[in-house]
């Protein structure tokens, strides 16, 4: 399992919930050491294990096959 699993598990794999009790998704991110990238108006948390999330305004995923894509939609 990836970091970006185990987060997305924590926060229920829905895309639309943000917190988990009084982490939030970043707290989250960078309590697993994420490194943070931003492109527009999508983010990107990368774990030291190559995995990643992406966020936009409305939902987040675990980023797909591209570079700040979301696998939900591929």
């Amino acid at each position: 399992m990836t970091t970006a699993t185990k987060i997305a598990a924590l926060l229920g794999n829905d895309g639309t919930t943000w917190k988990t009790g009084s982490r939030s998704l970043e707290d989250l991110a960078r309590q697993h050491f994420a490194k943070f990238e931003h492109q527009g108006v999508l983010s990107r948390m990368e774990f030291p294990d190559g995995s990643a999330l992406v966020t936009c305004a409305d939902y987040w995923d675990i980023e797909g096959e591209d570079y700040y894509s979301f696998a939900s939609m591929e």
